[in-house]
């Protein structure tokens, strides 16, 4: 193997590492104040039910508009509000622990690139 394809490969891993630490222990510190409402600050559940009750209940009343699978199994989500008045971005690991991890205002849905979608017929 050559240096720079392993200078490659090691930049990749670090990545991946940097990715998964940010994912698993940014929820400890995660609290979103809203103007008018309370803060949020139970971060991660024990199952994902009770994320998506504590999320569609009466304080932020958002639902789930987009999600992934990640490679490991791994549940990615975007939560939002009627109009996008709030939003949520969650992480469900294989066990089921949830973390709301990014949380914001103001969410704006662009759409699919054009160039994604690629021919309906």
């Amino acid at each position: 193997m050559k240096t720079w394809q392993i200078i490659v490969l090691q930049s990749c891993i670090l990545a991946a590492w940097t990715a998964s630490a940010l994912l698993l222990w940014m929820p400890l510190a995660f609290s979103r104040p809203y103007p008018g409402t309370t803060t949020l600050t139970a971060a991660c559940y024990d199952t994902r039910q009770e994320m998506v009750e504590a999320l569609g209940g009466a304080m932020w009343r958002e639902q789930r508009v987009a999600g992934g699978v990640e490679s490991n199994g791994a549940l990615v989500e975007l939560f939002t509000s009627k109009n996008g008045e709030t939003w949520s971005l969650a992480y469900t690991n294989p066990d089921q622990m949830a973390c709301v991890f990014a949380g914001g205002e103001d969410w704006e849905y662009f759409g699919f690139p054009a160039h994604l979608i690629g021919d309906p017929s």
